[in-house]
């Protein structure tokens, strides 16, 4: 099933071979041929260049052959991780829905805003730095502008990191804006600012809005198949359970 044809490549590839021993002999009764018809030393020379020019096309070739053949070996390679994945994913959802199974799994299954802002604590930093009467006005107050500044799509506190040959996108932690909500309103809420600007710019970096996304916040990461189907049976089963 996962076997590619190689019977053309293999054809080809003996073409070639044969092209480069056909060249040998010729380059053989060239050299080892009497000078019978007056041929002089220039000619000759001419001839062997000649000669030497097709060898070198023909070595390019056959190298320009195994690279491709090496690319797509990588290509097939990593096609197939894929797809074992997506298999392995696909016979846990089909192992889920025959067996119908309650794990403590679905409890932690759901959909997570990604990109929303957590305003826990900015609640929290208020509460410290403003008189009671005043919290949960000033907090509302600075969650707007923050949700605003999130949204704006020329604000863009990243930089590039460069490892090696690899490079990777990180908050740039100098941003005016940033190190102002840091020193005014402290780590949490710096910190609760950082991660929705991440998720923003891994799931919707051109939109700036969150987007929701099937979750397992038990292990902090997006849900599997598996237990997306969880989440189905569980949702059906509590609306079932409100219409009757």
């Amino acid at each position: 099933m996962h076997r590619l044809k190689w019977s053309t490549t293999r054809k080809e590839d003996r073409r070639v071979m044969v092209c480069l021993v056909v060249l040998l002999v010729l380059v053989m009764q060239v050299v080892l041929r009497p000078n019978n018809h007056g041929e002089d030393v220039e000619e000759m020379k001419k001839k062997m260049e000649s000669l030497e020019e097709k060898l070198k096309e023909t070595e390019e070739k056959l190298k320009e052959k195994g690279e491709d053949f090496e690319s797509l070996q990588d290509s097939y390679q990593a096609l197939l991780v894929k797809e074992r994945n997506n298999n392995d994913q696909l016979e846990d959802a089909r192992k889920k829905l025959i067996n119908d199974r309650r794990t403590n799994m679905r409890a932690y299954t759901g959909v997570k805003l990604m990109g929303d802002l957590n305003l826990k604590p900015i609640f929290a930093a208020a509460k410290k730095k403003y008189p009671p009467a005043e919290v949960e006005l000033k907090a509302m107050e600075f969650s707007s502008l923050l949700e605003e500044k999130l949204r704006d799509p020329n604000w863009y506190p990243f930089k590039v990191i460069t490892f090696g040959e690899d490079s990777k996108r990180v908050i740039n932690d100098e941003d005016e804006s940033l190190v102002i909500i840091k020193s005014e309103w402290g780590d949490e809420v710096y910190n609760s600012v950082v991660k929705a600007l991440t998720e923003l710019n891994e799931y919707n970096s051109s939109g700036r809005y969150p987007v929701p996304e099937l979750w397992n916040f038990k292990e902090g990461k997006k849900a599997t198949l598996g237990e997306g189907v969880d989440f189905m049976e569980r949702l059906c089963k509590t609306n079932k359970r409100k219409r009757n």
